[in-house]
């Protein structure tokens, strides 16, 4: 699960530096470093990035102020793969808690 995830984050990251957007890629580094939380916390502090306005979601990757149509849509693919990923950690894991 985790593995998968942190794979996730880092194709994320790469897009991200390539389109030049500093500072998400720094913030989802942090999420990709971070060892210290706990699975279900790492995953809520993940699931966060899409709320709200503003959010990763609402993310479009420009240049020169004109839309980048491969790249958004490299990163709607990598998007949906981590929303999709994450919901089944979420699923694994409180499976997991209810067999203990």
């Amino acid at each position: 699960m985790e593995k998968e995830i942190r794979k996730i984050l880092l194709e994320i990251i790469e897009l991200l530096e390539f389109m030049n957007e500093s500072a998400w890629a720094i913030t989802l580094k942090r999420l990709y470093e971070d060892n210290a939380s706990s699975p279900k916390d790492w995953l809520r502090k993940i699931k966060s990035l899409f709320g709200g306005m503003g959010s990763f979601a609402d993310l479009v990757l420009m240049r020169n102020g004109i839309i980048c149509i491969d790249e958004n849509n490299k990163l709607d693919q990598l998007r949906n793969r981590l929303c999709n990923r994450m919901s089944q950690s979420f699923v694994e894991l409180n499976n997991s808690e209810k067999s203990q």
